[in-house]
């Protein structure tokens, strides 16, 4: 099977199962990949480039471990640098205005920049470009901007410094997400239902992007019949569109701007 630095994990994966061990001993950041929750999310969003800025490393040394499962690189020049094409609009970003956007301090507080990110989105012209500054790769964030028409394109700057661009491909006609009360249940009669049957997690504490990542890998344990319960410091309008795909069912409670509780069943 021929591969290059765009094939999703997921490709890979599905292709050779055995293969996952392999790849998760190129970094230690992919020791997340044995979770299979999480690696059925990550995979499926995550191409080997992606991969290499995550981890790290080279999308040579992918190239390297998965050759002895029959995998042959397109484009393997045994070169040092990553073979990511850029997107059109970075090839010519001169002829654009850029936005800079630095979330790293409203992360440092304790804050969930979401909110004020679709701000900036909401008013990004056609002639310009958005240029988020964070600390980690926001594939969630990335994942839900091109369902609604947005390019986006992240350059890792440092090990802890990523620049991650969005361009309006094409003008969105629905909303950039949904109110959280559109999609959840009433939290009185699902309390009801599952307080006798709780797995409880206190993700308040956890750095983005902890908190999905427990919240992720409770839910692979959950038992039939059971609900898990979160305490959480807003509500994490990235993960509902997960849940939602892995016909998971959530009810939440808002108790202030800065205590959320959630109800997350099947």
């Amino acid at each position: 099977m021929l591969i290059d630095a765009n094939t999703r994990l997921s490709v890979i994966l599905k292709a050779r199962p055995d293969a996952l061990e392999a790849i998760v001993g190129i970094s230690p950041r992919f020791q997340k990949l044995r979770n299979p929750i999480l690696r059925k999310i990550m995979a499926s969003r995550t191409t080997i480039q992606m991969a290499a800025g995550i981890g790290n490393c080279r999308v040579e040394d992918f190239y390297l471990q998965l050759s002895a499962f029959g995998f042959k690189s397109v484009n393997n020049d045994n070169t040092n640098e990553p073979a990511e094409s850029r997107p059109l609009y970075m090839q010519s970003i001169g002829n654009y205005e850029i936005i800079d956007f630095d979330v790293r301090p409203i992360l440092e507080q304790g804050n969930d920049p979401l909110k004020s990110i679709m701000n900036k989105i909401i008013e990004i012209q056609s002639t310009q470009i958005l240029r988020i500054i964070n600390s980690f790769r926001p594939t969630p964030l990335m994942q839900l901007l091109s369902d609604k028409g947005f390019e986006s394109y992240a350059e890792r700057i440092a090990d802890d410094v990523f620049h991650i661009y969005f361009h309006q491909a094409e003008k969105a006609n629905a909303p950039i997400f949904k109110e959280y009360e559109e999609s959840v249940e009433s939290w009185d009669k699902v309390w009801d239902e599952f307080q006798n049957n709780l797995v409880e997690i206190d993700v308040r504490n956890l750095e983005m992007p902890g908190p999905m990542e427990a919240i992720l890998s409770a839910l692979q344990t959950l038992e039939k019949g059971k609900a898990l319960y979160v305490y959480h410091k807003r509500v994490p309008l990235y993960l509902l569109p997960e849940l939602a795909e892995m016909s998971f069912r959530v009810s939440i409670n808002k108790l202030s701007e800065s205590d959320v509780r959630l109800l997350i069943y099947k």
